[in-house]
C-alpha cells in the first residue's frame, strides 16, 4: 500500500488498512454469473496534541462493459466525494480528527460478470 503524506511521514498519523474480507464465488440458479467481493477497514488515527485534517483516497473499479456490475457494499462507509476530479471510481473520504483521536473508514465493493466471459483486472 502507498500513501502519500505532504512534507513527508507524520509519525504521529498512524494509519493501519486491513483487508477484512475477500470473497469469491458464483451466483445466479444455475450459476450463471461469477462474484469478486472484498473489503477492507482503515483506522486513522491522529496522535497530536492539536486537530488535523485528513483526505483518504480510494478507488472503486470501472467497469467498461454493460454486462460487468460494480457496487459498492452497504456498510461502506459514505465517501465525501464520488468520481475525485472527474476521474471515475476514484473516491474521497475528508475527516477533521480531533487531537487523539481515531477514525474508521469501512470500503467494500463487489464486481460480478457473466460465467461465460473473461474479465481482466482482478487480481
Amino acid at each position: 500500500m502507498t500513501m502519500t503524506l505532504a512534507f513527508g511521514q507524520d509519525d504521529f498519523v498512524i494509519v493501519e488498512r486491513v483487508e477484512t474480507e475477500r470473497k469469491e464465488g458464483e451466483t445466479g440458479l444455475i450459476s450463471s454469473s461469477l462474484t469478486d467481493e472484498r473489503s477492507t477497514k482503515t483506522t486513522i488515527r491522529n496522535l497530536h496534541n492539536f486537530p488535523i485534517d485528513v483526505k483518504m483516497l480510494d478507488r472503486l473499479p470501472v467497469a467498461n462493459h454493460e454486462d460487468i456490475i460494480v457496487t459498492m457494499l452497504p456498510a461502506t462507509t459514505k465517501p465525501t466525494v464520488t468520481d475525485l476530479d472527474d476521474q471515475r471510481g476514484i473516491l474521497s473520504w475528508s475527516v477533521n480528527l480531533a487531537a487523539g483521536a481515531q477514525t474508521v473508514i469501512d470500503f467494500g465493493y463487489r464486481v460480478s460478470w457473466p460465467k461465460a466471459m473473461m474479465i481482466s483486472g482482478i487480481d
